[in-house]
């Protein structure tokens, strides 16, 4: 488990505190263009999609870089150029995803819901009876700035049940939360090396339907985010399409094998949610409202209004823990100045302790004494 004598400890969504063997993976140079790296590359896909239970009717596709390109390949390839898409908006990255389709020229509809919040079954079943022209839907499964957890089984449920496709962000999720293929349907789900997996950042993932990729063909704007050619690249020599992150793929192999020894998905989210629950229970104890309610509060990050107290500053709280190595970071949401603490990675209930006794402990030396949320007195003030 992680030390804080070690290094900083990342208490941020990305990229976070790894272990010691992930790591040291990344120390050797590995030629990727031979048949033995080939089959690695396929078994590494393979070991991902049993991690959902995806079986043959998916295809585990490789997207080198942030888990943005990842979200933009699924998108511009299985969205057809003249498809309608309706967007589920309640933070950040769904804006993100949003802003995407948007600037992909595809037709859509958004419904947006304060950050923090999260679209229910019913209001999504009533949207796409009044949207029959709504062929796909795109929805975050993690918010990772406001720390929402949309409950995705049961969107999926509507979406299948409408005769509409399901495009699920799940880069902030997968690994973390357990997600069921055969229960839950969608098109496809984007992951990234990053976060839950405990790697390191540089390799997205989308895990979709053969048949949307098959439908897919000459849907892609771009060259190298087209999932369909990469498909058959695959397929058809079992290797790469262009040079991959070599080091992040051995760091991966690594941070995969500390997951099954873990436990498995199920073992590691239990340990995400015993690391948020202590944390939402240290903050809330001392007097901060969190941002997300107790009904959609994921176990991947924890988002907390921001206090009124004027003595309360951020950027010099951010930058005070991190000269005690321990780095927290602002969230940014439409509706409130906020911080996250994140509860992934190699970390534990001794670090969050700590975390939170050094946190604490500035703030009594700073001064600050009243937590009222600034954001909730304004909305007060302008009722």
């Amino acid at each position: 488990m992680f030390t804080p004598d070690r290094d900083p400890v990342f208490l941020i969504p990305g990229p976070l505190s790894t272990a010691t063997a992930t790591r040291a993976a990344m120390l050797r140079d590995v030629d990727p263009w031979t048949p033995e790296f080939g089959a690695r590359t396929i078994h590494l896909l393979d070991r991902i999609k049993a991690l959902i239970h995806a079986d043959e009717e998916f295809a585990c596709l490789p997207v080198p870089g942030a888990g943005v390109n990842a979200v933009e390949a699924m998108c511009a390839s299985l969205i057809p150029r003249d498809g309608k898409v309706l967007c589920l908006v309640n933070g950040h990255y769904s804006r993100q995803m949003r802003d995407t389709v948007q600037a992909m020229g595809r037709a859509f509809v958004e419904h947006a819901v304060d950050d923090g919040q999260v679209v229910g079954p019913q209001v999504l079943d009533d949207l796409l009876n009044r949207h029959p022209d709504v062929t796909h839907v795109t929805a975050i499964h993690c918010e990772t700035v406001t720390g929402a957890l949309a409950p995705l089984a049961e969107l999926a449920d509507v979406v299948a049940r409408q005769g509409r496709r399901f495009l699920v962000d799940g880069i902030s999720t997968f690994g973390g939360v357990e997600i069921d293929a055969r229960k839950t349907r969608f098109d496809a789900i984007t992951v990234t090396a990053n976060k839950c997996f405990e790697g390191v950042p540089g390799l997205g993932f989308v895990i979709c339907r053969k048949q949307a990729l098959e439908a897919g063909q000459g849907n892609s704007h771009s060259f190298s985010l087209d999932l369909h050619r990469t498909w058959q690249v695959l397929n058809e020599v079992q290797s790469w399409r262009m040079t991959p992150p070599v080091q992040v793929i051995l760091a991966l192999e690594a941070a995969l094998d500390g997951l099954q020894a873990e436990g498995g998905v199920a073992a590691r989210a239990a340990r995400y949610r015993a690391n948020a629950d202590l944390v939402r229970r240290r903050l809330t104890g001392a007097g901060f409202t969190p941002l997300a309610g107790d009904e959609c509060a994921s176990p991947i990050i924890q988002t907390f209004h921001c206090p009124r107290d004027p003595k309360f500053d951020l950027p010099d709280l951010i930058a005070r823990m991190k000269a005690r190595d321990y780095l927290f970071s602002r969230g940014r949401t439409a509706v409130a100045v906020t911080f996250r603490v994140a509860c992934i990675g190699q970390i534990g209930p001794g670090v969050l302790n700590s975390f939170i006794d050094l946190f604490l402990a500035e703030l009594a030396s700073a001064g600050v004494t009243d937590l009222t949320p600034a954001s909730l007195m304004q909305e007060t003030a302008n009722a």
